[in-house]
């Protein structure tokens, strides 16, 4: 399976640090040069990115640069396997840390993903929540399970029909490129996820879209919607969807 890794031309310390971490494992991976969004001329930023179609669906704040060239770069990789007609693929960011025998396990994903329907498979542990209906074993133990909630783009695998639906969902850049519980909620796509996972991020690499998001702040329901919010999670969810779904937390 083709992998790539997502770098910045000027991270040349994630760069020697991917080549120390990868020869551990033997693995064969391409570095692909991400977009620097602060570089972004002002006319390619206002083609690749649609803030109407954001208010359409409903994201409310701006992107910042740091966002903008991440989902870039990850739309990049979608169309480079729609250009190479790649039937699937590995996408690590440059801090990912990898389990022992990674690249066996990515060989068992790839009858998975030779199918003609779109599929995703989350590599990583910031997938929160998944449902223990229908999984299926692997080798060593671990077991793929339909995702319920995630984030991050540390890794992830997908097939070409995946990047082909992401390239149209997904550009112009509206919203972020781990956007996976837009996708959940409106049923996009089947995005699944190994537990426990394979693909971690190194905290010694400081990254530009965290250190952009907590300089901005956050978002906090307050009012209705934040007694909405609890109201949710103290009884529809405890008490009848966990239950039912067969919900649960991936150990961190």
């Amino acid at each position: 399976m083709k992998i790539f890794v997502i770098n910045l031309a000027h991270r040349e310390d994630r760069r020697d640090y991917i080549r120390d971490h990868f020869a551990t494992q033997s693995l064969d991976y391409e570095f692909f040069p991400a977009v620097y969004g602060k570089a972004l001329p002002a006319d390619e930023l206002a083609a690749s990115t649609s803030r109407e179609r954001a208010r359409e669906l409903g994201e409310s704040r701006e992107l910042t640069l740091a966002e903008v060239g991440c989902s870039l770069s990850h739309i990049r990789i979608y169309q480079r396997m729609q250009d190479e007609m790649l039937p699937y693929a590995c996408v690590l960011e440059d801090d990912a840390i990898l389990s022992p025998g990674f690249g066996e396990n990515l060989g068992l994903f790839e009858a998975e993903l030779a199918r003609d329907e779109p599929l995703v498979i989350l590599l990583n542990r910031r997938v929160k929540r998944y449902t223990a209906w229908g999984g299926k074993a692997l080798a060593d133990g671990r077991h793929v399970y339909p995702a319920i909630e995630a984030q991050g783009t540390d890794g992830y695998v997908l097939n070409l029909a995946a990047a082909r639906l992401l390239t149209k969902q997904l550009f112009p850049v509206w919203t972020v490129a781990d956007c996976w519980d837009w996708l959940l909620a409106r049923k996009v796509l089947p995005i699944r996820c190994v537990i426990p996972y394979t693909v971690m991020s190194n905290d010694d690499y400081a990254s530009d879209i965290a250190t952009e998001r907590h300089a901005r702040g956050s978002n906090k329901a307050r009012g209705l919607a934040k007694l909405a919010d609890f109201l949710y999670s103290r009884l529809v969810y405890r008490l009848i969807l966990r239950p039912a779904l067969r919900i649960r937390k991936q150990k961190q």
